[in-house]
């Protein structure tokens, strides 16, 4: 009246059955469960959707060599109701492995059954080894009883050999089928350039470095106490000074009283020299390449002691300015006392451009907010821009005091972006009244 079993090795648990008809619910109520039959053990399943693998499965244990005894089927069929299609039992041949089904099952991974469910297995192995060929084909013998079957499977390059080599256990007699395939693979690359030109119309204001340094005329000639050597150092560190600069201008760096110094090699100079009798006085201006240098002129600002000098150019910029194709530029040393000559041969050299397109820098010998008095006399009419308003004048400061360098524009939408004031230059030279020198970066706008 019960369904029993001896627990085989292996066995975790004995489940006992009071009833051999027991239903399908009293092992579904069961989260795992391990049934034991004519001393076979089979595997633990879930139970649910997989209730009709575990019937079908304990079906074909029960039956074994000698076929199905009517006494299990029928505990089996009544407990569990097999599904429509055919499961078979673990350790029968299910043919070859998919893809994704990794190596096939060994005997020892299969569950051992008895007479001729162990040659079905070992037969499956036999099955499952001979399908591994890509670009060939294989040839193989295989005998009635136990095979052992060997794939080997070689590719170098281009040329791929497969060889299958089948040995029958029951037989003296040995076959080997070799295919060689050879494949030749031509590979095109075409790599295609595109060069897409485009064309920008600059934007933003047109800048314009400038520096201007009155050495003084005591450096240029090695008089009261400045040394022989003040000269060159000044043209020296001039040089130094003016680099990445537009436009520079020079007081009174001269060879004598009133003949410039070459400023900068290869730069277009403009001098102003100012000569009175073993006296007088000098100005200059540099352009960097770029700037065209279209007329220019200078000299004296007066007749009597107080004379200094100027250098006017008119001059086209590289980049052009909105109003002023051509800009009016002025160095000068203004005299301390008024302007009386040079006007004349600034509105010559510039034209109209004097009126509204001018710019005008170096020692001016007064504060910011009297530029304009100077510029009426020289130029006509005012500016609109004049910087810095800091103390240049003079080494030693403790002897010489003065606001006195500038640089001043009536360009309409002119603008200042920056200055710097340096410190004196080249102290051990005693370039005695040197001025400080002066950087000013001007803005101006784009012509459209």
């Amino acid at each position: 009246g019960n369904l029993s079993c001896r627990l085989p090795p292996g066995c975790l648990s004995v489940k006992r059955f009071s009833s051999v008809t027991a239903s399908k619910s009293a092992f579904a109520a069961m989260p795992r469960f391990l049934v034991c039959v004519l001393g076979v053990a089979t595997a633990a399943w879930p139970l649910g959707g997989l209730a009709g693998d575990v019937a079908s499965s304990a079906g074909a244990i029960a039956r074994g060599p000698q076929g199905p005894t009517e006494k299990t089927e029928s505990i089996f069929a009544e407990a569990f109701a097999p599904p429509s299609s055919t499961q078979e039992g673990r350790g029968t041949a299910t043919g070859p492995p998919s893809a994704t089904s990794g190596a096939p099952p060994t005997t020892a991974e299969a569950p051992r059954l008895r007479g001729a469910a162990t040659t079905a297995t070992e037969s499956t192995t036999t099955t499952t080894a001979s399908t591994t060929t890509t670009t060939g084909s294989t040839s193989t013998t295989t005998a009635s009883t136990s095979t052992t079957t060997a794939s080997t499977t070689t590719t170098t390059a281009s040329t791929t050999t497969t060889t299958a080599t089948t040995t029958t256990k029951t037989s003296t007699t040995t076959t080997v089928t070799t295919t060689t395939v050879t494949t030749t693979t031509v590979t095109t690359t075409t790599v295609t350039t595109t060069t897409v030109m485009t064309t920008s119309t600059p934007s933003g204001p047109v800048i314009v470095d400038t520096f201007f340094w009155n050495v003084h005329w005591q450096c240029s000639v090695a008089a009261r106490g400045s040394s022989p050597n003040c000269k060159a150092r000044a043209t020296q560190r001039f040089r130094e000074l003016a680099q990445g600069k537009s436009i520079v201008a020079s007081v009174e760096l001269s060879h004598g009283m009133s003949q410039p110094v070459d400023l900068i090699p290869g730069w277009t100079q403009v001098n102003g020299p100012c000569a009175r009798g073993y006296g007088g006085d000098s100005a200059a201006l540099a352009f960097a390449p770029g700037w065209n240098v279209l007329a220019s002129n200078g000299g004296c600002l007066r007749h009597d002691w107080d004379t200094r000098a100027f250098a006017v150019a008119l001059v086209q910029p590289p980049t052009p300015i909105q109003n002023c194709p051509r800009l009016c530029i002025v160095a000068l040393h203004a005299p301390h006392s008024h302007i009386t000559v040079g006007g004349d041969a600034v509105r010559s050299v510039c034209g109209d451009a004097a009126w509204h397109c001018t710019v005008a820098m170096g020692d001016w010998n007064v504060p910011a907010d009297q530029v304009w008095r100077r510029w009426q006399e020289l130029v006509g009419g005012a500016p609109s821009l004049v910087a810095p308003n800091d103390r240049t004048c003079c080494f030693p400061e403790w002897q010489h005091f003065g606001h006195f360098d500038h640089v001043a524009s009536n360009v309409h939408g002119a603008s200042v972006q920056g200055y710097y004031v340096h410190p004196y230059q080249i102290l051990e030279e005693h370039p005695w009244q040197e001025h400080k020198p002066v950087s000013v970066t001007l803005s101006f706008p784009r012509a459209q």
